[in-house]
């Protein structure tokens, strides 16, 4: 009687066993196929699966259907995708995507409070959704705003997507092959006059240093940025690579802004005002391209920004910081539709400032208008093109600026 007993314990111990085993494969197991975000599924909030992704990783393609209407406020410090092992994890096939599901307004998320007081555009660290290292990550058709409780330049969100290395030293790990595409975006310019609406920034974080590149993984490319609205920012789109000389193969490559067709063009309105500012500017690129933006500093409608009176405003500006390399940068900036408004004071206007970028450079085709408040004693360019710095930069290289239209009325006080 007793042995049957013991037996009957140790099948009962072993079933135990099996059951834990089994339970604890399939709560550590990498994540594969979609996921429905929501009260009563596996993961009802955007924060808890972007938890377990960068805890578990991926072992096939991932969809994370989020509702439309669906609403959420960030942790403080913001959503924070990116590990090692996640990182380790993405690839062509194993892609990740967060998406709008059904009929109806964008999902909405809204920034938690900011702790970090911004000094100037490249140095803050407070972000809505944060991105680590991470590649072949999509974001379609999800909104980002700051809460408007955030009253102060510390407790603004400085960022909506941002876009990190994941280390401080190599390798760095850089984010490669993502896409915004369908976002609104809206900050609050006024109050941090420093805020990007997307930043993707060669540095860490919490660093306020550009990264040295020690392989092209390390660099930021082929990312794409597809028919956003960016509104009440303190510039748009900022994307910024490694800005002493560097070879040429870790340069940042192939990054687009705006695609092919006005359809998948971005809209940036609503940005700058006192300080310098940016509605699209790039540094250290190449082979990238900026076409079929609209960028409005001032378009007068419900998120309305002001005229400019104080510091340089440009509506899309590229520079080569790898000056050793600046014969062949080959960046196409095309068939943009650019309004600047100026006010009373001294902030200069650049529809297009592309400088120190070589030859292959190709700025075509962009309509700029110009529109004033009142009299101005800043400068004013339609296009304004500065050649390379090297006594060699440029040689057997082409440069194209055809066909830019530049109107409007400007009132100046001087000159």
């Amino acid at each position: 009687m007793i042995t049957k007993q013991l037996q009957f314990m140790k099948r009962g111990a072993f079933l135990a066993l099996v059951l834990v085993a089994l339970f604890s494969a399939r709560s550590y197991a990498q994540l594969s196929g979609a996921y429905t975000i929501g009260a009563g599924q596996t993961y009802p909030t955007i924060d808890s699966i972007i938890k377990s992704l960068n805890t578990l990783g991926v072992s096939g393609a991932v969809t994370v259907n989020i509702p439309a209407g669906y609403t959420e406020t960030t942790p403080v410090g913001g959503f924070k995708l990116g590990s090692t092992l996640l990182n380790a994890s993405l690839s062509a096939t194993n892609s990740l995507v967060f998406q709008k599901s059904g009929a109806g307004a964008n999902p909405l998320i809204t920034g938690n409070t900011g702790i970090w007081l911004d000094a100037n555009v490249g140095s803050g660290q407070d972000v809505i959704w944060g991105f680590f290292g991470v590649d072949y990550v999509t974001i379609d058709g999800i909104d980002i705003a700051d809460n408007a409780a955030n009253t102060t330049i510390t407790t603004a969100n400085s960022y909506g997507y941002a876009f990190f290395k994941l280390n401080a030293t190599l390798p760095l790990d850089g984010c490669n092959y993502n896409t915004v595409k369908n976002c609104t975006i809206t900050l609050q310019r006024a109050i941090n006059p420093y805020s990007a609406g997307i930043i993707m920034d060669g540095r860490v974080q919490t660093g306020s240093v550009l990264l040295l590149p020690g392989s092209v993984s390390d660099a930021d490319s082929y990312n794409k940025f597809y028919s956003n609205t960016i509104r009440n920012v303190g510039n748009g789109i900022f994307l910024r690579g490694y800005s002493n000389s560097i070879p040429k193969s870790l340069w940042d490559t192939n990054n687009d802004i705006g695609g092919s067709s006005g359809a998948t063009g971005n809209n940036i309105s609503s940005w700058g005002g006192t300080v310098a500012s940016y509605g699209i500017y790039l540094t250290s690129q190449t082979n990238s391209s900026v076409r079929f933006n609209t960028v409005n500093n001032y378009n007068g409608g419900a998120n309305s920004g002001v005229a400019a009176t104080a510091g340089t405003h440009t509506a899309i500006f590229s520079q080569n910081g790898n000056i050793a390399y600046d014969d062949d940068i080959n960046l196409t900036l095309s068939n943009n539709n650019i309004t600047l408004t100026n006010g009373v004071g001294s902030a200069a206007l650049y529809g297009v400032y592309s400088y120190y970028q070589g030859g292959n450079m190709n700025i075509n085709n962009n309509t700029i208008t110009v529109a004033s408040t009142g009299l101005s004693t800043g400068a004013l360019y339609g296009v304004y093109y500065a050649y390379g710095a090297n006594a060699g930069a440029g040689v057997g290289k082409v440069s194209n600026c055809n066909n830019n239209i530049i109107t409007g009325n400007y009132n100046c006080s001087t000159g």
